[in-house]
């Protein structure tokens, strides 16, 4: 399997009123085919507040086009407050066309 990277896109569990969104790209794949996983970190904003977050995806977890990666974790604490997160980034799906590997992230 190539070097590849997942987006994501989902907002954490509601706490103290308000939710955050989580978006972006995973990093760096460590392993081999699809007994592989991604690392992520980022931050996310809500009404002049900000929290920190990162992790280690689960493995891959095949679909009918290709996998996806579990993410779960919980935001760092601010404000005496944080947020739990549970979600799968978007497929990867590869093709093989032609004499190329063609490579679309949905």
């Amino acid at each position: 399997m190539v070097n590849h990277y997942h987006f994501y896109k989902f907002n954490c569990l509601t706490g103290e009123k308000h939710s955050h969104r989580l978006t972006g790209y995973t990093e760096y794949m460590f392993g081999i085919g699809l007994f592989h996983f991604h690392i992520y970190f980022g931050t996310t904003s809500f009404n002049g507040h900000w929290h920190m977050y990162s992790g280690i995806t689960g493995l891959s977890v095949k679909t009918s086009h290709g996998h996806k990666h579990k993410i779960a974790g919980r935001l760092n604490i601010v404000n005496s407050h944080c947020h739990y997160y549970e979600n799968y980034t978007h497929e990867n799906i590869e093709y093989k066309g032609g004499k190329t590997l063609k490579r679309v992230l949905s």
